[in-house]
């Protein structure tokens, strides 16, 4: 389960990390926002956001449960 939040976590930064480099490149960078409005979440960057924080976290916790 540890193993498995890691890889998501990381793909879920890696997702985040393309979608902005990929705005920057095609000078869309404005088309991202709003990230966060209206208590939730907006557009694929603020979702993949998300989840990376969510699952960084799960998996911080899930390894200091296991010592």
């Amino acid at each position: 389960m540890k193993k498995i939040t890691i890889i998501l976590a990381i793909t879920s930064w890696l997702l985040a990390l393309f979608t902005l480099i990929q705005a920057y490149l095609t000078d869309n960078l404005l088309s991202l926002l709003p990230i966060y409005a209206y208590n939730s979440p907006q557009g694929r960057l603020g979702w993949s956001l998300t989840v990376a924080i969510i699952l960084s976290i799960l998996s911080f916790i899930l390894k200091q449960s296991k010592k």
